[in-house]
Formats: C-alpha cells, structure tokens, sequence
C-alpha cells in the first residue's frame, strides 16, 4: 500500500485515496453510480467542499477501482478523514429514510445524457473497445433503477476497505503534509 506525501509551495494541497475494488470482495454492479453519487452530493461536498474549503472533491467508482480525491484543499489531512466516513455516512443516510429515488434520477441522467450524433459515436466507439453490448447497458439500468437502501448498504464493507487499505497521495506545503502523517504519508524528499 502506497503512502506518499509530495511537498510543493502551495497554500493548498491534493489529497486522493484509492483502492482496487476487487481485491476487498467489491464486483462492478450498477447501484455503484447510485452510491456515487449519494457520497459526492450529500456527503463529500459538504465535508470537503462547503466545510473544509477545498475547491473541489469526489468519489469515483469504477468497473474495478474506488478512487476519492480533493483538490485545491486547505486541509488534506481532514479530506483524508472524511473519506474514511463514508461508510459510516452510508448507514446514517440509509437509516434515515432520506428518498433515494432522486439520487436513481440522476443517475439515469449522469449515464444516459442527451448527445449529438457525434458524440453517439464515439461513445459506442469506446463501448465496442471495452467490449460493453447493449445487454450490458440494459443490465445496468436494471440495477441502477432497483437500487435501494439495503443494496446500498452492502457497499459499507467495501468502503471500509478501501479507507483501510486504500493507497495515499497528498500533495501539499510542508505544514499540511506533517498533518497526514497519522495516515502514514510518507513524505518524499
């Protein structure tokens, strides 16, 4: 597990963790958009963004890979531990009874935009080079749409995971890199 701290003369700093999904018992499953983006708009913003400073923040959940990041932030060391929370957000959130389906809303709309025909073809262009087909696509807003709380919550574990064993990277003034050395940074020279 990669941990590394690299100094630059900044006031602000980056900070991302990342993990491989897999290798934590995470398999690709469309509720993943709908987890997304529940992190990144009633979550990671808040902390990271409106609390934190940060000029920008999120979570990306991939076919293999979970990677958060924050940039132009004050204070990494703090975005660092929010992402660590997620899970516990998720339980929180879920428990809540907050609605989900407007989060599945824009989910469907995030993965099936509007395009021109330009843009239809270069995206089925790089779904033949992936080898992703139309059944593909239709099993995944299957279960984007059948996402709720209890699929949700089957992601804590895999989130957990990742905050444990999820490789570092901050990039900051020196001040804010001896503020992550809790997490392990190791700060390059």
């Amino acid at each position: 597990r990669a941990q590394v701290g690299l100094p630059i003369p900044a006031a602000i700093g980056f900070a991302a963790k990342a993990s491989n999904m897999a290798r934590h018992g995470g398999s690709y499953h469309g509720s993943l958009y709908v987890l997304g983006n529940i992190l990144n708009f009633s979550y990671l913003w808040n902390e990271i963004r409106v609390q934190g400073g940060a000029y920008g923040c999120g979570l990306r959940l991939g076919r293999s890979a979970a990677a958060a990041y924050s940039y132009r932030d004050p204070t990494p060391a703090r975005s660092l531990t929010m992402y660590r929370g997620a899970a516990d957000f998720l339980r929180e959130f879920v428990a809540s009874g907050e609605r989900i389906d407007k989060f599945v809303i824009s989910t469907i709309a995030e993965t099936e935009p509007l395009m021109s025909p330009r843009d239809e073809g270069a995206v089925a262009d790089g779904r033949w080079f992936a080898g992703r087909t139309e059944d593909d696509l239709r099993k995944q807003r299957a279960q984007i749409l059948a996402t709720d709380g209890e699929k949700l919550l089957t992601w804590c574990e895999t989130l957990e995971h990742m905050a444990q064993t999820g490789a570092v990277a901050v990039v900051a003034h020196d001040e804010a890199l001896k503020a992550c050395e809790a997490e392990g940074i190791e700060i390059a020279e």
